[in-house]
């Protein structure tokens, strides 16, 4: 039997850290070769960003991106596991990673970037 989801009832949050949005470059690198991307939201365990070609769900993947902290752009690279993918769009997809390996210092940076928010 199918879940319904029911429309009266708000939808509950169930990410461990909060989010922020962004308009930034970002590059995602599957083993089938780097892939230019814009990033939708960022938090201190993962992003979301749009590319021009899908990546399957479940695949490991290297990323770079330039954050925009109040001092300066900041370098993050790191790995992720992609846990969404789905088109949004001719010739765009939406593409959700956890992070699984990102040192503690950019995961300091992204947490950074999303209190400034505020």
């Amino acid at each position: 039997m199918r879940a319904v989801k029911n429309p009266s009832r708000p939808a509950v949050e169930r990410r461990r850290d909060p989010r922020r949005r962004g308009r930034f470059a970002a590059t995602v690198a599957p083993d089938s070769g780097l892939l230019a991307a814009e990033v939708r939201d960022v938090s201190r365990s993962g992003l979301c960003v749009f590319a021009p070609r899908a990546i399957r769900e479940m695949t490991t993947v290297r990323f770079h991106l330039d954050l925009p902290l109040a001092e300066g752009i900041r370098r993050l690279e790191g790995e992720g596991a992609v846990v969404r993918c789905r088109r949004h769009g001719e010739g765009r997809f939406e593409i959700a990673v956890f992070f699984t390996r990102v040192s503690e210092e950019d995961r300091e940076a992204l947490g950074q970037y999303v209190r400034d928010a505020d």
